[in-house]
C-alpha cells in the first residue's frame, strides 16, 4: 500500500470568532449540495469536493484537482463517449485525477490533512476560497490561519540532550509568505523583513524585495554555552513558536550533536493507505486520520 504523511494544524483567527472552522465548513457545504458547486478555479487548474462526510463531530473531504487545459489532465476507469474531450471534460465520479488530490478531517478548529498529489497549501487555499466565494456568506471563517503544532515529547528530548545548541532557519518568501504583508507577521516574518528592510536604504528598492518571489534569506541562531548569557531553556519557547508559525525548514543542533528537522518536530503520522487507481482510497484515509485524531486526543497533544 501507498504511504502517505497525516500532518495535524490547529486554525486560528485574527479576529474574535463564535464559529469553529469545523462549523463553518459544514455550513458552506450544505449551501453547495453537489460537487459542481464546490468546483473553483485553483493556480494551476479547478479543485473540488468529491466526496464529502459531515458528522456532529467532524466534517471530512475528499478534494481533487485537475487542469481543464492540458491534455490527459483526467482518466476514466469506465468506457466513455468516443466524442469526449479528455482535456477538458469534467471528471467522471470513478475517474482518476492526474492533477493530485487530498483528504481533510476537521473537528472544532482540529485540522488533519493528508496529501496525495495535491499540495498541503493548495488544499488550504482551496477550502479558503470556498468559504470566501458564492453562494452564502463566510467570509470571515476564510480568514483562518493554520498553526502547526510542536511535538512537546521532541522538545523535551531536545532539552534532555543539553538545549539547542544551534538553529537554522530559511527565511522562505517566493509569495507565500508575504513578508511584511500580514497584519499577525510571524515572528519568521518578522525576522526576515527586519534583515531585508535593513539591508536596503532605498524605499524603492524595498518595496520591490518584498514584492519579490524569488528571494530567500538564511539566519542562524547559535548559543556559546563558554560564555556568560541565556541558558538553553530561553530557546525552547522560541522554537516552539518558530515551528508553530513558520514553514521553512529548520534544524536544531543539540549540546550532544543530534541534528533535528521540522519535520520530526511537529504533529504527524505516516500511515500505509489502501490504493485507489492513481491515488488512495479516500474511505480508507478518513478512517486512519480519525484513528490519528483519537490517538492525539489521548496522549494530551490537542490540550498542549
Amino acid at each position: 500500500m501507498p504511504q502517505r504523511t497525516i500532518t495535524y494544524n490547529r486554525a486560528d483567527w485574527p479576529m474574535p470568532m463564535t464559529a469553529t472552522l469545523q462549523a463553518a465548513i459544514a455550513a458552506c457545504l450544505a449551501e453547495r449540495p453537489d460537487a459542481t458547486q464546490t468546483r473553483l478555479p485553483l493556480r494551476t487548474g479547478l479543485a473540488e469536493v468529491r466526496h464529502r462526510a459531515i458528522h456532529t463531530q467532524k466534517v471530512q473531504l475528499h478534494i481533487a484537482a485537475w487542469t481543464p487545459d492540458e491534455a490527459m489532465s483526467t482518466v476514466p476507469n469506465v468506457p466513455i463517449g468516443p466524442t469526449a474531450d479528455l482535456s477538458s471534460e469534467p471528471p467522471g465520479g470513478d475517474w482518476d485525477y492526474l492533477g493530485g488530490d487530498g483528504m481533510v478531517l476537521i473537528s472544532e478548529n482540529h485540522y488533519l490533512s493528508m496529501s496525495s498529489g495535491l499540495h498541503q497549501k493548495s488544499i488550504e487555499q482551496y477550502i479558503r476560497n470556498l468559504l470566501g466565494g458564492q453562494p452564502g456568506d463566510h467570509h470571515d471563517a476564510a480568514q483562518f490561519q493554520l498553526y502547526a503544532v510542536t511535538n512537546t515529547q521532541i522538545i523535551r528530548e531536545i532539552q534532555r540532550q543539553g538545549g539547542p545548541k544551534k538553529i537554522n532557519l530559511n527565511i522562505g518568501q517566493y509569495g507565500e509568505t508575504d513578508i511584511g504583508q500580514s497584519e499577525r507577521a510571524t515572528i519568521i516574518e518578522r525576522l526576515g523583513r527586519d534583515m531585508l528592510l535593513n539591508l536596503v536604504a532605498e524605499d524603492e528598492t524595498r518595496e520591490d524585495i518584498l514584492a519579490a518571489e524569488n528571494v530567500s534569506a538564511k539566519l542562524i541562531i547559535t548559543l556559546d554555552r563558554r560564555r556568560p548569557g541565556i541558558t538553553p531553556e530561553y530557546f525552547a519557547p522560541i522554537t516552539e513558536q518558530i515551528v508553530s508559525e513558520s514553514e521553512d525548514e529548520i534544524e536544531i543542533e543539540t549540546f550532544s550533536g543530534h541534528r533535528i528537522r521540522r519535520g520530526q518536530l511537529i504533529l504527524k503520522k505516516a500511515v500505509d493507505v489502501a490504493q485507489f487507481a492513481r491515488t488512495v482510497h479516500h474511505q480508507h484515509a478518513w478512517e486512519l486520520m480519525d484513528e490519528y485524531l483519537r490517538e492525539l486526543q489521548q496522549s494530551g497533544m490537542l490540550e498542549q
